[in-house]
């Protein structure tokens, strides 16, 4: 559940022989034997049975959860969430390589410029009264296509427009056309040319040059499918999502408590022990840990620094004295970065950047904020001290709001990171913090994660990097819980072997 590396394919190539255009593969990966998926009409007397037990499984999440959308999935809190709900083509395992979803097999031809995925046809969407029946009706090929297409809509964020508008032919021109709906202006692009629906269960996509990492984007959370009945019903997702996943969205208090039911018509890999999931979403660390010690809740699947000050030691293991009550489960390290903004309008360069947090402390730093195993790691040579007087002398500590540097933050984390460096920074400069994770032309220095986005593109524009932070990654549950599964990706959990639910 790590940084956002791109893993290894493994795969297997069959040669076709074909007239005219050769093809090359089939594939890639098949989806393994399964029970028959029951039909829609028995669905409802096989919850009624299956839900008689009641076993559930609670966890709880530091950071909010502001939409179920998959498009507005802006943290790993929400793309854990959506990986629940909802289901794409593929989806990644717990080595982190690429398995079957909701395709049952693809292939590409020889230049692989075009992908054919071929849908297992016992999939289906949720029951919603966005439906006409209230029943969930079969997941085709035509709801990929539109799902992709609303990416580019100027509704949504571009998150997912950019894991894929320079890759699949004639996305980036209905992305433009869409972005740009002048009043009066004729439209050119009424859909993606490269993503063709040609019958309920064969979806081919087309791409603009060969991608070896394609398969890893539609993997992302960003790349799932629903039913635009179900975006106009409830004008978008955002508090009734609507997916063919292994849980359905069952009800929400307010956006702290998010209750699923587990989708018995779901085909796939999923945690038949579990009927319910309970998800709690809670931005106060210390609320959120009481939740775990009074049996609550069953996991916190990613510790914030207040919560890592707590469990874990110097060595990076549990507290002796939790070690009766909790497990703890290493995840790697999360890696945030301190940047230079070249747009600042303050004309500062980057040596004078450079040179302002070399006059930090990293020693006293880590310190102060007493995160176990915490590291600090400059990634340029000496700037002097030139450039910091320069600075020290424009921005003096203690002077005028209006006369300030800014240090964004995109998420709690790290603006408890990026606080501790800028409180530091004081005692010389006037900087500031700022929580947004869009810096302006007033931010000096940007603060992001390496790999939190699970897809588009992290970089500003020639931005430069300063100062790497590595942060360990841990996530916690009860004792009596195992079977919780992660990778190196910050949201991806999966809970179909977990070998413990509450009653």
């Amino acid at each position: 559940m790590r940084i956002y590396a791109v893993p290894s394919l493994l795969i297997a190539l069959l040669l076709i022989a074909s007239c005219g255009r050769s093809t090359e593969t089939v594939v890639i990966r098949s989806e393994p034997a399964a029970m028959a998926t029951p039909a829609p009409d028995q669905i409802d007397e096989i919850q009624e049975t299956a839900t008689a037990v009641h076993t559930q499984f609670r966890y709880g999440e530091w950071q909010k959860i502001p939409s179920l959308d998959p498009l507005f999935a802006s943290n790993t809190a929400s793309q854990r969430a959506v990986q629940l709900i909802y289901e794409g083509l593929v989806r990644f395992d717990e080595q982190g390589s690429i398995t079957s979803a909701h395709a049952r097999r693809w292939q590409t031809d020889n230049d692989s410029l075009a992908w054919t995925f071929t849908l297992n046809r016992n999939r289906f969407f949720h029951d919603d009264e966005a439906f006409i029946t209230g029943k969930g009706r079969r997941v085709t090929a035509g709801d990929y296509k539109r799902s992709f297409e609303r990416m580019a809509s100027p509704d949504v964020p571009s998150h997912a427009a950019e894991l894929f508008r320079e890759v699949i032919f004639g996305f980036d021109a209905y992305y433009l056309e869409q972005r740009d709906l002048t009043p009066g202006k004729s439209t050119n692009y009424t859909q993606i040319e490269g993503i063709i629906a040609q019958n309920d269960s064969t979806l081919r996509i087309e791409l603009n040059r060969k991608d070896p990492y394609f398969l890893q984007r539609l993997a992302s959370p960003y790349a799932v499918v629903y039913p635009m009945e179900a975006v106009r019903h409830h004008s978008a997702l955002h508090r009734n999502p609507v997916g063919s996943g292994p849980f359905s969205f069952r009800s929400a208090t307010g956006d702290s408590l998010f209750i699923l039911n587990r989708f018995i018509a779901y085909q796939g890999s999923a945690a038949e022990g579990i009927n319910r999931i309970e998800i709690h979403s809670i931005d106060n660390e210390t609320r959120l840990y009481r939740r775990l010690a009074t049996d609550r809740i069953d996991m916190i699947p990613e510790l914030g620094p207040l919560l890592l000050q707590r469990l874990v030691n110097e060595d990076g293991d549990l507290q002796a004295s939790f070690r009766d009550r909790y497990r703890l489960i290493p995840l790697g390290q999360k890696t945030l970065e301190i940047a230079y903004n070249p747009s600042n309008r303050f004309n500062i360069t980057f040596e004078q950047a450079g040179s302002v947090l070399q006059n930090l402390s990293f020693d006293s730093l880590t310190d102060s904020l007493n995160i176990p195993l915490l590291e600090f790691e400059r990634t340029s040579g000496d700037f002097g001290s030139e450039g910091f007087e320069s600075v020290r002398q424009r921005f003096p500590e203690s002077v005028s709001r209006r006369n300030v540097l800014l240090m964004n933050y995109p998420d709690y984390e790290s603006g408890h990171i990026a606080s501790a460096m800028a409180l530091a920074m004081r005692a010389d400069i006037n900087v500031m913090t700022v929580n947004t994770p869009n810096p302006g032309i007033d931010a000096l220095f940007i603060t992001r994660r390496v790999g939190h986005d699970a897809g588009g593109k992290m970089d500003e524009q020639g931005s430069q990097t300063l100062v790497k932070i590595n942060i360990p990654g841990y996530a916690v549950t009860l004792a009596n819980v195992s079977g919780v599964r992660f990778n190196r990706f910050d949201w991806w959990t999966n809970i179909s072997q977990l070998d413990r639910a509450t009653e």
